[in-house]
């Protein structure tokens, strides 16, 4: 008694996942939108020049977005708080120094 061979269900290869393009934005770079918002988190790069950012509003609760990211910008990198204070002390300063001149009449 011969039996015969057990047929075996063809599979499908999986599709590939795509890879998101390259972006100008990584993982954990600050942002804001062009058109002016708060500092926005970059949580995720998506397909089709797409980035998924996270933010707090203004009841801290977590709020979760995806934009184009031609609607971005990195935010600037500030100043440390000491140079800021500083700046301001000069020129605090400066304007100071020039109202006594004026009321110096020099």
């Amino acid at each position: 008694m011969t039996t015969a061979p057990t047929a075996q269900k063809a599979t499908k290869p999986k599709p590939a996942t795509p890879k998101p393009a390259t972006s100008r934005f990584k993982i954990g770079d600050v942002v804001h939108l062009k058109s002016g918002s708060e500092s926005l988190c970059v949580t995720e790069l998506g397909r089709n020049d797409t980035v998924r950012c996270t933010w707090f509003d203004e009841r801290n609760k977590i709020v979760r977005a995806t934009f184009p990211e031609v609607a971005l910008r990195l935010k600037e990198p500030g100043l440390p708080h000491a140079e800021l204070i500083r700046q301001s002390i000069l020129r605090n300063a400066a304007i100071n120094t020039s109202v006594l001149d004026t009321i110096a009449g020099r």
